[in-house]
């Protein structure tokens, strides 16, 4: 699986994610917003650790600047979910932000940034880091998950 792929992969969980929330209420509905929370994080991490700067040095920057942006709402929004309590009003305005910003989010990815990478990318590399991205998604999920249960949010290292 090249690195588009798993991406692509994580976009449709993060979709069925969604429509899990939608469709339960009470425990079921916490404990699915809380695995949405975990993979916003995880993919997150995956794309700032190991596809952006891959993006960046294929002449993607400005793509890589608007994701960047976009991935910092999302984790504001995500850090500030995990802070509510289930009965809490908020909890749905929250939960509608992340989805409206992680959909328009994914949409450019995969309309803008994926075709071009793969247009100024050998197959073979993207193999590769797609290799390597699945390697480290254990250590990624230990560490970032680390954080989300602290409430803290990553420094962004895009300049």
């Amino acid at each position: 699986m090249d690195a588009i792929e798993l991406l692509t992969q994580q976009h449709q969980q993060l979709d069925a994610l969604f429509k899990r929330v939608h469709a339960s209420e009470g425990t079921a509905r916490v404990q699915a917003l809380g695995e949405l929370a975990e993979l916003v994080t995880l993919h997150a991490a995956l794309e700032e650790t190991f596809f952006y700067p891959f993006a960046q040095r294929a002449g993607l920057r400005d793509l890589v600047r608007d994701a960047w942006e976009e991935h910092a709402t999302v984790r504001q929004l995500t850090s500030e979910l995990l802070q509510v309590k289930q009965t809490d009003p908020r909890l749905d305005v929250f939960t509608s932000d992340i989805e409206l910003n992680l959909r328009g989010h994914i949409h450019e990815e995969e309309r803008d940034m994926f075709p071009q990478v793969r247009e100024r990318v050998e197959a073979g590399t993207l193999q590769a880091l797609g290799r390597e991205m699945v390697e480290a998604i254990a250590r990624l999920r230990e560490k970032e998950l680390l954080r989300l249960a602290e409430h803290e949010l990553p420094p962004s290292p895009m300049p």
